[in-house]
C-alpha cells in the first residue's frame, strides 16, 4: 500500500532536518579563546569603527578592552578631486563619559588584530599617555 504524502509537507520536513543538523553540529562561534600576545589589539567593527586596547576578556557575546582607544577615520575631498583619508586618534576615558572599559558585541566584530610595539598605533598610544599625565588627568 503506498501512502500520498504531500510535497509541501516533504519540503516541510528536510527543512526540519537541516535546521536540526546545523544546530547539533554547533555552527556558532568559536569557543576557543583568543590569543593575542601583545600588550593591545586593534578590533574592527563592521560599522567602520576601530578600537584598540587591552583585550581583558572574550566570551560568545562580547569582548572586553580596557584602557580604550579610538580610531576614527574619514575621506576629505578638495575641489581638484583629490582625495586624502584623514584619521584622529583619542584616549576613550578623555571623553565626556569617561569611560575606563568598553564592552564591544561579537556580532559586529569584523577582526581582531595584535597592535605590535613598534607600529605607528603603538607610537601614537605613548604619544597620548604622556600627554595626558602631562595635563595630570
Amino acid at each position: 500500500m503506498r501512502l500520498k504524502v504531500r510535497r509541501s509537507t516533504l519540503v516541510a520536513c528536510r527543512f526540519t532536518t537541516i535546521i536540526v543538523l546545523l544546530a547539533a553540529c554547533g555552527c556558532g562561534k568559536p569557543t576557543r579563546p583568543i590569543d593575542i600576545d601583545t600588550e593591545y589589539a586593534s578590533v574592527f567593527l563592521d560599522n567602520g569603527q576601530v578600537f584598540v586596547g587591552k583585550l581583558k576578556e572574550a566570551d560568545s557575546s562580547y569582548i572586553l578592552l580596557s584602557d580604550v582607544f579610538h580610531i576614527k577615520s574619514w575621506v576629505v575631498q578638495d575641489p581638484d578631486k583629490n582625495r586624502e583619508i584623514k584619521n584622529t586618534f583619542s584616549i576613550r576615558s578623555s571623553e565626556a563619559h569617561g569611560p575606563a572599559i568598553t564592552y564591544i558585541n561579537t556580532q559586529h566584530i569584523l577582526l581582531i588584530e595584535p597592535v605590535a610595539v613598534n607600529s605607528s598605533i603603538s607610537d601614537l598610544i605613548k604619544k597620548a599617555k604622556a600627554e595626558k599625565n602631562a595635563q595630570g588627568r
